[in-house]
């Protein structure tokens, strides 16, 4: 089975909890992903085979952020 890499766009709340730096994270999947995904208001922003394609869009949408917050 081939490697699945997520890009997760980190909700406020669990933002204001546990991952304070940053809008959106990248994970390798993992047995129960979906549903820590869902238990803490977070979304699935892109699945990817890629680890490189999943930095790199995180990167882009950081960059997206950051313009929009200027």
């Amino acid at each position: 089975m081939s490697d699945k890499w997520y890009v997760i766009k980190v909700s406020e709340k669990n933002r204001e909890k546990n991952i304070p730096n940053d809008s959106y994270v990248v994970m390798k999947y993992r047995a129960g992903l979906e549903t820590t995904i869902t238990c803490y208001g977070d979304t699935t922003v892109l699945i990817t085979p890629s680890k490189e394609i999943a930095e790199s869009t995180k990167r882009a949408l950081d960059e997206q952020l950051r313009k929009q917050g200027n």
